[in-house]
């Protein structure tokens, strides 16, 4: 689904999360699936968000700048336990809910 298609569809009805898995590309030609960190950073994707059972919320992005604005919006909200990861980190975490 792309831009105002996507956005339309989360402002219309009541959404309950529970599982999400939603990867941005710059167009719909460069998507493929990804599974780990190695894939993710060879790909052209360029932002990652996972939220397992209404809990657990991973973001990854290759713009840093773009994860310390959400952990600042994150914390702004109230929300509590955002932990910043690097390097093996990243490489150990899951990038898809649905597994490989």
């Amino acid at each position: 689904m792309e831009d105002r298609d996507f956005i339309t569809h989360l402002a219309t009805g009541q959404h309950y999360l529970i599982f999400v898995d939603l990867k941005a590309f710059p167009s719909l030609d460069t998507v493929r699936e990804i599974n780990n960190y190695k894939e993710f950073m060879e790909s052209s994707c360029l932002f990652s968000l996972l939220v397992i059972d209404s809990v657990q919320v991973i973001a990854i992005a290759k713009n840093n700048q773009l994860i310390s604005h959400l952990s600042k919006r994150a914390r702004i909200l109230g929300y509590t336990s955002i932990e910043p990861l690097k390097g093996d980190e990243l490489k150990g975490l899951l990038y898809s809910v649905w597994g490989e």
